[in-house]
């Protein structure tokens, strides 16, 4: 493979890279909001239930106020961030990303000794690149405007 087809694949496994670090950033971050709030209800439940009015008087009252903490930021981290949609929006682009590197390797390989068409092939790719790259960004800012609307409609 020449020089530069191997820049150009390296090129799109750098998007493949981005995508599947995001992702999984976004799911990781679903995740986290999802113990935390288990976490939380749990905490809640067994401290009302076990708890003696002595010792609610003391630590139990903060722990369900902890607990209580715990829900709300996990709560607020998932709706004003839109974790699911973002990890939804990221890992299609991971998606995408990863065939298009499939494809492309499959390509080049094929095309290895005809330069016109790894010139065309480099070019579609190009093209499903940008495409992808445009969709991302129009369905973030789709996400993002969402977000601020919801957050001028909550009175204050």
């Amino acid at each position: 493979m020449r020089d530069q087809d191997a820049a150009f694949i390296k090129w799109l496994e750098e998007h493949e890279i981005w995508y599947e670090t995001w992702s999984t950033w976004w799911g990781r971050i679903l995740i986290g909001c999802r113990v935390l709030s288990l976490l939380a209800s749990v905490i809640s439940i067994i401290v009302a239930a076990a708890i003696t009015p002595e010792y609610f008087s003391t630590t139990g009252r903060w722990l369900l106020i902890v607990a209580g903490a715990l829900t709300a930021i996990s709560s607020e981290i998932l709706s004003q961030l839109r974790v699911r949609e973002m990890e939804e929006l990221r890992e299609d682009g991971n998606i995408e990303a990863s065939a298009i590197v499939a494809y492309a390797r499959q390509k080049f390989e094929e095309y290895e000794n005809d330069p016109a068409k790894i010139s065309q092939l480099k070019d579609e790719i190009r093209d499903k690149i940008s495409r992808l790259e445009r969709n991302q960004h129009r369905r973030h800012v789709a996400l993002d405007g969402r977000r601020s609307s919801q957050a001028a409609e909550t009175p204050n």
